[in-house]
């Protein structure tokens, strides 16, 4: 009934993020919807995880983008709407290489960024009870560390 239910109320946020949840297992996708919250970040450059600080959420961009900015510079690179946060930071207790902000590409009128956050603490004890889901997380989290990292290390030389 519940898998039902979240299916049905859920279905949009389900496909735009079906690229994170198509591979994890029912029961660990419910427990995720249902105690997702929504934070509201209605200034551009405003800051959602600090450099050098430990991420507290997993964070999933439901609108606009979010800039990684190395130190005090401008954004060298951004995750779109319907990317995500915090995976390899949580998974594997990483503090932030990075400053990430709410963004908006230069010419456009920026929009508030809105993020679906899920307590650290709640993501943890799913992956502890869903270790299957856990697994491909942690593989998942280690590509997309290496691919952000590269790409932003050559935005960096450029």
């Amino acid at each position: 009934m519940q898998t039902e239910l979240i299916n049905i109320l859920f279905s949009d946020f389900r496909d735009n993020f079906k690229h994170l949840f198509n591979w994890q297992e029912q029961g660990f996708v419910n427990e995720f919807i249902i105690n997702l919250y929504i934070r509201i970040y209605p200034l551009q450059e405003q800051m959602l995880q600090p450099e050098g600080k430990s991420f507290s959420e997993f964070m999933m961009i439901t609108h606009g983008s979010v800039g990684l900015h190395h130190q005090k510079s401008k954004a060298l690179y951004h995750l779109p709407q319907f990317s995500y946060i915090g995976d390899w930071q949580l998974l594997f207790n990483l503090k932030s290489i990075y400053n990430y902000k709410s963004y908006c590409a230069p010419g456009q009128e920026y929009e508030p960024t809105r993020i679906m956050c899920l307590k650290k603490s709640k993501f943890l004890d799913l992956c502890y009870l869903y270790p299957k889901t856990a697994a491909n997380f942690k593989l998942r989290a280690l590509e997309r560390r290496k691919r952000i990292t590269e790409q932003f290390e050559l935005e960096l030389q450029e």
